[in-house]
């Protein structure tokens, strides 16, 4: 890589981090420091992450890593991949009923929250 597009990517990186951390202190809300540290790890780990995939594609050029998003009523589909051994690996936030030959390793577990406005106050508990 030559020095030009090196200054080009740091610079890139440069003005992607200050998007985010202006996002982050313009909230009206006390964030504190677990959720900001949450964003500046999975930030930094991104950012990590892609030169290192890039060096991986140069090293291994017939491997193929893609990465493919599936809604919750396609991971029949994603599991079906992965049945046929068009997969190597599929991450999933919805539980998975009929894993077949698949080893499963639950790596966190997700708890779903339902915000409303005033006007849903009858479904608060208590």
């Amino acid at each position: 890589m030559s020095l030009p597009e090196i200054i080009a990517i740091a610079v890139g990186l440069s003005m992607d981090a200050l998007a985010v951390s202006v996002v982050i202190g313009s909230s009206p809300y006390n964030v504190g420091f677990r959720p900001t540290f949450r964003v500046a790890f999975h930030f930094g780990l991104f950012q990590f992450l892609m030169p290192v995939l890039a060096d991986f594609r140069k090293e291994y050029p017939d491997v193929c890593v893609e990465i493919t998003t599936h809604t919750l009523g396609t991971q029949k589909e994603a599991m079906d991949e992965l049945a046929g051994g068009l997969t190597d690996l599929v991450c999933t936030m919805a539980p998975v009923t009929n894993p077949r030959s698949a080893s499963v390793v639950e790596i966190a577990s997700f708890q779903d929250v339902l915000v409303a406005g005033s006007r849903f106050a009858e479904l608060r508990e208590g």
